[in-house]
C-alpha cells in the first residue's frame, strides 16, 4: 500500500503519467539513487490497482543479485 508523499514532479505529471503507463504491458523507471523510484512505482501500482488494472513491482537490482547469488554462488 502507497503511504508516502509524491515529490512535486511526479504529482504535476501524475495523470498523464498513469494513461500513458497504462498502454504498456511493462515498463522501466530509471533515474538516480534516492529520486523516488520505488514509492512512484508503489504509487502507479496502487492507481492501477483502483481502476482495476494489475501490476507489480519488480525491483531489477534485487532480481539480479538473487539470480547471481542462486545461480552462481556470486
Amino acid at each position: 500500500m502507497f503511504n508516502a508523499t509524491l515529490y512535486d514532479f511526479q504529482t504535476k505529471h501524475e495523470e498523464n503519467l498513469l494513461r500513458k503507463c497504462a498502454d504498456h504491458k511493462e515498463m522501466v523507471l530509471y533515474a538516480p539513487t534516492g529520486s523516488g523510484k520505488t514509492t512512484f512505482a508503489n504509487f502507479l501500482k496502487d492507481e492501477f490497482k483502483n481502476r482495476s488494472i494489475s501490476a507489480c513491482v519488480i525491483n531489477y537490482a534485487d532480481l539480479v543479485k538473487f539470480i547471481s547469488k542462486e545461480y552462481f554462488g556470486w
